[in-house]
C-alpha cells in the first residue's frame, strides 16, 4: 500500500514550475562529496571555464548537494532536492541554510521500451526535483534559522569527515590517498577508473564504497575493544557484564559512523542489524539472523517504500542473505581438528570461499539485470581483496586519521600501512583486471532474474541440505 502510495505520488504532476528561474531555500541534508583534491575531468570539464590558462582549461571540480527545500519563490514546498555544483566545492555542510536561484526539474530518464522509470528510481533514493548552479559563488547562507539536533549531528559528522580526509592526503600520495579516503570516509572521487575496473572484474565493488561490511568491521572493532578494557577493570566488570557495558557504548559509535560516511543504504541496513544485535545483547534476550534481516527492511522500506527499485539496496539484502542464511552452512561446523595450525588455516581458508561463493551467487542474477554481466572470478576476487581492505586499509586508516587529529605523528604510522595495503590492493585490482574475464550477457527481466535467485538460493539449501550432519 505504502509502495503503490509512492508511486502514485512520483507520477503526480510536479509541484513547481520547471524550467523557470525560481529563488529557493532550503537546509542542506548531505554536503558535499569531495574533500580536498579535486576530481579528475568528466562531463562537467566541456562547459567553457573562465579560469584558462594558454588554452587549457583547469581541472574542474562538480559535486552534489542533497538539500531539504523548504520554499521556492516564498511558497512553502517539502520536497528534496539534488542541487549539481559544476565547478568548485561550496563550503557548506549539513544542516545550513542556503538560498539560491535556479531552474528546476523532475527527474527523468530515456523513455525507452524496457528500460526502468528514472523518475521513480531517483524517488526511491529521495530525490524529489533536480537543479544545477555552476559555481559555489551562486550560493548564498539563509541566516536567522535554526537546524535541528539532527542537523546539528550530521554538520559535525561532516566537519569531522573533512579533516580526516585532509589528514589522510598530509600522509599519502595519490592514487593511495585517494583509495584509502574511499574506505575510510566513503568518498569515492579520485579513485581511478582502471583500479574500478579491476575491483569489478573481481566481483568486489562492494568495497570501493562505505558498504555494510565496513561498519560492521568497525562495530566489531569497537565493540571488541571496549569489551576487553572493561573486563580489565573489575570494579566496572562486578556490577556489570563487560558484553552488555560494551554493546550499550558500542550503540552510539555505530550511530555516529552512519552519520560519518553519508548515510548510504547499505550503511542504513547494516547499521539497523547492528543496532539490533547490540540491543539484544544490552536487554539479554536472543536475535536471530533472519528476523534482524526482515526488520531492518521493514524499517527501511517504510520510511521509503521505493527504496526497494535501489540496485544498493537490492544487492546489500541479498548478499547478506547469502552470507548469513547460507553461507555458514556449506562446510561443517564441528570443532576444527587440533593436529596444527595448517589445518586450522584450511578450514578458513575454505569457510571464507564458501561464504564469498554464496554471496556471489546469489547477487549474480541481479549484477547481470542492472549491469549485464557476470564475474567468474567474483568468489575468488573477494576472499584476495576483501581481507586486505577491510582488515588493513579500512581500521588503519580510521584509526589513523581519528589519531592524526590530535596530533599528525601519532596517525602517521597507521594511515602508511594502510597506503602500503591500499597500493597492494591496487596491484592485485590490476591483476583482476588483465586476467579475470567479465562476461556480458543478456539483460534478464524481472521474472527471469527472480528466477535465477531463487534457483541459487535453491541450489545452496541443497548444500546446506547435504552438508549438516
Amino acid at each position: 500500500g505504502l509502495g503503490q502510495r509512492e508511486v502514485s505520488r512520483a507520477r503526480a504532476p510536479a509541484e513547481v514550475v520547471e524550467d523557470k528561474p525560481v529563488e529557493i531555500v532550503g537546509q542542506v541534508v548531505a554536503g558535499a562529496d569531495v574533500a580536498d583534491q579535486p576530481a579528475a575531468r568528466g562531463a562537467a570539464s566541456e562547459i567553457e571555464s573562465p579560469n584558462r590558462i594558454e588554452g587549457k582549461a583547469e581541472p574542474s571540480t562538480r559535486c552534489h548537494l542533497r538539500i531539504e527545500v523548504q520554499s521556492v519563490d516564498e511558497k512553502k514546498i517539502s520536497a528534496t532536492l539534488s542541487l549539481l555544483v559544476i565547478e568548485g566545492v561550496p563550503d557548506f555542510a549539513p544542516g545550513d541554510w542556503v538560498r539560491f536561484s535556479s531552474r528546476l526539474y523532475v527527474p527523468r530518464g530515456f523513455a525507452n521500451p524496457g528500460l526502468p522509470d528514472a523518475r521513480l528510481l531517483a524517488r526511491g533514493q529521495g530525490i524529489d526535483l533536480l537543479a544545477t548552479v555552476r559555481t559555489p559563488s551562486d550560493l548564498h547562507r539563509a541566516l536567522g534559522r535554526r537546524s535541528s539536533p539532527l542537523g546539528y549531528a550530521r554538520r559535525w559528522a561532516y566537519h569531522l569527515r573533512q579533516a580526516m580526509a585532509r589528514a589522510i592526503n598530509h600522509c599519502l600520495s595519490e592514487p593511495a590517498a585517494g583509495f584509502v579516503r574511499t574506505m575510510v570516509v566513503g568518498e569515492r572521487t579520485d579513485v581511478p577508473a582502471e583500479v574500478e575496473d579491476g575491483f569489478r572484474a573481481a566481483g568486489a565493488t562492494h568495497v570501493l564504497s562505505v558498504s555494510g561490511l565496513h561498519l560492521a568491521v568497525v562495530v566489531a572493532l569497537v565493540f571488541h575493544g571496549l569489551k576487553r578494557f572493561i573486563a580489565c577493570s573489575p570494579a566496572w566488570s562486578l556490577r556489570v557484564p563487560p558484553k552488555v557495558l560494551a554493546s550499550a557504548l558500542s550503540l552510539p559509535a555505530c550511530a555516529f559512523y552512519t552519520l560519518l560516511t553519508g548515510e548510504a543504504v547499505a550503511t542504513m541496513r547494516s547499521a539497523l542489524m547492528a543496532s539490533m544485535v547490540l540491543g539484544a545483547a544490552v536487554v539479554n534476550r536472543p536475535v536471530t539472523l533472519a528476523a534482524g534481516i526482515a526488520a531492518a527492511a521493514i524499517v527501511l522500506l517504510v520510511q521509503s517504500p521505493l527504496a526497494i527499485l535501489d540496485v544498493s539496496f537490492q544487492l546489500s539484502f541479498a548478499s547478506v542473505i547469502g552470507l548469513g542464511l547460507f553461507a555458514r552452512w556449506l562446510l561443517r561446523t564441528g570443532p576444527v581438528a587440533k593436529s596444527g595450525r595448517s589445518n586450522r588455516a584450511l578450514v578458513w581458508l575454505l569457510r571464507s570461499l564458501s561464504a564469498s561463493f554464496a554471496a556471489s551467487l546469489v547477487t549474480a542474477p541481479l549484477v547481470a539485470h542492472h549491469f549485464g554481466e557476470v564475474t567468474p572470478a567474483a568468489p575468488i576476487g573477494n576472499l584476495v581483496l576483501v581481507p586486505v581492505v577491510e582488515l588493513v586499509v579500512l581500521p588503519c586508516g580510521l584509526v589513523g586519521s581519528l589519531l592524526a587529529l590530535l596530533h599528525p605523528w601519532l596517525g602517521a604510522l597507521p594511515i602508511m600501512l594502510a597506503g602500503l595495503a591500499s597500493r597492494l590492493a591496487i596491484v592485485l585490482a590490476g591483476m583482476f583486471r588483465r586476467f579475470a574475464p567479465v562476461l556480458l550477457v543478456r539483460y534478464p527481466n524481472w521474472c527471469e532474474c527472480l528466477v535465477l535467485v531463487a534457483a541459487a538460493a535453491f541450489f545452496l539449501q541443497a548444500l546446506v541440505d547435504r552438508k549438516r550432519p
